[in-house]
């Protein structure tokens, strides 16, 4: 079914608050390869869309299907070609075949699950010396994003921190997206946490509050 939803999400930053994978699912996954479909156990809204399922690519995306996710180039978002449905916590050329595990779970207990993918310990395509840990969270009720990052930060400067990646997000036709960072625009660092909310930022209010001042609302966050 399709649900009403705002043209895009708000991006901020959130406290960090990594869920141990260990213990559930591992995701079989070699280099450039798909997961089948990865039930969700509660529906997850996106971009107007409904889902109960996933599909995990091994390059540190995943989406509500498959097209695009084998071979394809990390690139900047919004982009009209395939892949698109799909979050990116950390796009980039990953080979899990040679590598670390990827997981899928969910933890908590109605109305607030929470469907957790992650990476561990991943090596970076070019170099098995270079492995990534993260993780996206996808929250029952709210339908809010979370990325959370372990381990980014690698020895190599020309991928660390998100250089050699794309993060965010982007909607079925890839004509709205919401990108926090391509090729290190923005830093990823060990222990962040990312948020996409439709829940808009609390007003902030400035100068002195009386009965005879003028008060400004000042709206702050990125639309």
């Amino acid at each position: 079914r399709t649900v009403p939803v705002a043209n895009n999400y708000y991006v901020r930053p959130t406290s960090y608050q990594w869920l141990d994978p260990t213990g559930m699912t591992t995701v079989s996954l070699s280099d450039e390869a798909a997961s089948s479909a990865q039930t969700i156990p509660f529906d997850f809204v996106y971009y107007g869309q409904t889902n109960t399922a996933c599909y995990i690519g091994s390059n540190g995306l995943l989406g509500f299907n498959t097209a695009g996710f084998l071979y394809t180039p990390h690139h900047k978002i919004p982009y009209a070609p395939t892949p698109n449905s799909a979050l990116y916590p950390h796009w980039a050329d990953l080979d899990p075949g040679a590598g670390g595990n990827v997981y899928v779970g969910t933890t908590g207990a109605a109305p607030d699950r929470i469907e957790v993918i992650s990476w561990v310990n991943v090596p970076h395509f070019d170099t098995n010396a270079i492995t990534y840990t993260f993780q996206a969270l996808l929250k029952e009720t709210t339908h809010d994003i979370i990325f959370q990052y372990q381990n980014v930060q690698a020895t190599l400067a020309p991928y660390s921190t998100g250089n050699a990646a794309t993060v965010g997000i982007e909607n079925s036709d890839g004509t709205v997206a919401r990108q926090y960072t391509y090729n290190g625009t923005a830093p990823v660092t060990n222990g962040q946490a990312i948020l996409f909310t439709h829940t808009p930022p609390a007003p902030t209010l400035t100068g002195p509050a009386s009965p005879s001042t003028n008060l400004t609302i000042e709206l702050t966050g990125t639309t």
